[in-house]
């Protein structure tokens, strides 16, 4: 936000508020609400506009995440884990911030966290090179290629390589490849290989 020029009409009018209130709240969205099982690669967005309204004066900050019965396959956890941690300490440096994210990922994926962390900045660095910014009601193939895919399953296999069949990481390691899972089911589509998107499909129902 602090440095998006399509924001600027919304921060004149967050400036204008702040001159008549001390009770400043805003609503943020961190996900795409038209296909709720997108990874969208937005950790440092999701940095740099908490951090910009915070040190703007807002009190009150709604992230709005995931909705219903949706879990977006094991990102809301973390996002949730970095927003309380922004709201509670408001002047996270952003390499603190980083370190954040790495504590989180080692702790709730054990070793395979390293390979988590590595996806993701997969997912980050093809949203960043886009030529477009992300709305909340975005296609998948705007950012999903087969190299993305080829790419993600690859750091999968090290990741489950790594807890050695230990069911309690798998399982949280099975749930966030889910984003990866859907994101293939989507090209398959797309390139009508209906019996394998069937076959994917049902499984990823399943999962």
């Amino acid at each position: 936000l602090d440095n998006n020029e399509t924001a600027r009409t919304f921060k004149p009018q967050l400036e204008g508020w702040k001159k008549i209130t001390k009770h400043l709240w805003a609503w943020t969205y961190l996900i795409d609400f038209q296909n709720y099982f997108t990874p969208y690669g937005n950790l440092r967005t999701l940095y740099e506009n908490t951090s910009y309204l915070l040190k703007l004066g807002c009190t009150g900050l709604f992230q709005q995440d995931q909705g219903g019965d949706f879990y977006n396959c094991g990102l809301s956890e973390l996002r949730s884990y970095l927003t309380a941690k922004l709201l509670s300490y408001p002047t996270t440096r952003y390499d603190e911030y980083q370190k954040l994210i790495a504590f989180y990922l080692e702790s709730y994926y054990g070793d395979a966290g390293k390979y988590i962390g590595e996806y993701l900045t997969l997912l980050e660095t093809k949203m960043s090179n886009l030529q477009t910014l992300m709305s909340i009601q975005e296609k998948i193939d705007i950012f999903a290629d087969e190299k993305l895919v080829k790419e993600g399953e690859t750091l999968f296999e090290k990741a489950f390589a790594s807890i050695h069949n230990d069911e309690f990481y798998a399982c949280r390691v099975e749930r966030i490849m889910q984003t990866l899972v859907y994101i293939k089911c989507v090209l398959l589509y797309q390139q009508n290989q209906m019996l394998a998107y069937q076959t994917l499909r049902k499984k990823f129902i399943e999962t």
